[in-house]
C-alpha cells in the first residue's frame, strides 16, 4: 500500500488569506481529534504538534533575519492534510490556531515545535454577553448566543 503525501500549511505568513506550504520543513507531526475512547461524554480538544527544521531560523519569531519575521505568531491558522496516492483524495486531518511557537535555543539540530489547538480552546476563552432571556426556549437562547459570538 502506498503512503499518503502530507501537506502542512499556515495561513497568512506570506500573503493574508493564503495558505503557505511548509511541508518540506516538517520532521514529525502528532495530532489528536475527537473522542479519546468509546462512550466519552464529550470530545476532547483537538491538537497538533509539529517539529520543524529551523536551520535558517525562519520559524524563530524573534530572529529578524528569518523568512517569516513579524508574520509568524500565535493565532494564525495551521492545517495538516493528507493526499491519497491511489485516487488523489485530499483529507484535512487537522485545522486549528497556533497556540505556541517554541524554537530550540542554540541547540543543534535547530528545530522549532509549533503547537495548535482547534475551536474548543478559543470558545472557552471567549466571553459572550446577552440580555436576560425570559419566556423563550433553549434553542432561541442558543441562537442569540451564536448571533453575538
Amino acid at each position: 500500500m502506498a503512503t499518503p503525501t502530507w501537506t502542512l500549511s499556515i495561513d497568512g505568513i506570506v500573503t493574508a488569506g493564503t495558505f503557505t506550504d511548509i511541508s518540506s520543513y516538517m520532521q514529525t507531526a502528532s495530532w489528536s481529534i475527537g473522542y479519546a475512547s468509546p462512550y466519552d461524554p464529550m470530545a476532547r480538544e483537538s491538537s497538533l504538534s509539529v517539529v520543524l527544521n529551523n536551520a535558517d531560523q525562519r520559524f524563530s519569531p524573534e530572529a529578524s533575519g528569518g523568512a517569516y519575521y513579524g508574520k509568524l505568531e500565535p493565532g494564525l491558522v495551521m492545517r495538516l492534510q493528507s493526499t491519497d496516492p491511489a485516487d488523489s483524495t485530499v483529507r484535512t486531518m487537522f485545522i486549528g490556531w497556533i497556540g505556541a511557537i517554541r524554537p530550540s535555543s542554540g541547540l543543534a539540530p535547530d528545530t522549532c515545535v509549533i503547537e495548535a489547538q482547534s475551536w474548543n480552546s478559543r470558545a472557552m476563552n471567549a466571553e459572550v454577553s446577552i440580555p436576560v432571556q425570559e419566556s423563550v426556549t433553549a434553542d432561541a437562547v442558543i441562537d442569540k448566543v451564536l448571533e453575538v459570538s
